[in-house]
């Protein structure tokens, strides 16, 4: 329905929605996309890509990462040697700024192989926002996208998506947040500090012993 409408479709086949014209001459999309259709000239529509697989981790892992076959000892949960997804290319070729993430995922975080930084490592995985509460049905309300339209069938939580609360708590000032960051640092710097005197108190002992090895007249 929004990108292949297929108006000259019977009805039981093609959406409940009409097609519009954009700026490309013979392509048409989705009446809710007006402003895409203004910029087609700024963008392309593949109808070209496939993928071999009759199962949707496997081939959701395909097209989010663009390959053309499954990671090593693939498995149906993210793994650090995943190849890494779009979000995450996008996010290490356009970092974030001002506090905001390079990229992100809405409105409901599906951690499958292929969402995930994977081999780039953690730090690039995007932001995971759940903007839709849990439904039984499909996944995330509102209506969470039940294309099967089952008779019946009663969505739960609230009716439209909300971005997630990110301003502070009730009672939690910007203050307090200075407060815990610098008892923060102050706790990592003594982490460090321990961490260093570990490994030099270890080298004491060898070192120790073999001064007692070399001076020693057994």
């Amino acid at each position: 329905e929004s990108f292949d409408p297929k108006p000259n479709a019977t009805s039981n086949i093609r959406g409940e929605f009409s097609p519009i014209a954009t700026r490309t001459p013979g392509l048409q999309i989705c009446e809710h996309l007006p402003l895409l259709a203004a910029r087609s000239d700024k963008w392309a529509l593949c109808r070209s890509v496939s993928h071999s697989w009759n199962e949707h981790t496997q081939g959701t892992c395909l097209m989010l990462t663009g390959r053309s076959s499954l990671p090593p000892s693939f498995s149906n949960s993210p793994k650090p040697t995943d190849f890494p997804g779009i979000t995450s290319m996008a996010g290490r070729m356009a970092p974030g700024r001002n506090g905001l993430p390079g990229s992100a995922v809405l409105p409901y975080p599906i951690k499958t192989p292929g969402t995930l930084a994977g081999r780039m490592g953690p730090r690039f995985d995007p932001w995971m926002l759940k903007a839709a509460s849990d439904c039984k049905w499909s996944g995330a309300c509102p209506n969470c996208w039940d294309h099967q339209r089952r008779p019946g069938a009663r969505h739960t939580g609230y009716p439209v998506f909300r971005a997630p609360n990110l301003s502070l708590a009730d009672g939690l000032s910007q203050g307090r947040i200075d407060n815990r960051k610098a008892l923060l640092g102050t706790i990592e710097r003594q982490q460090r500090f321990l961490d260093g005197y570990a490994t030099v108190n270890s080298l004491d002992r060898y070192r120790t012993g073999a001064l007692s090895l070399l001076t020693s007249g057994r």
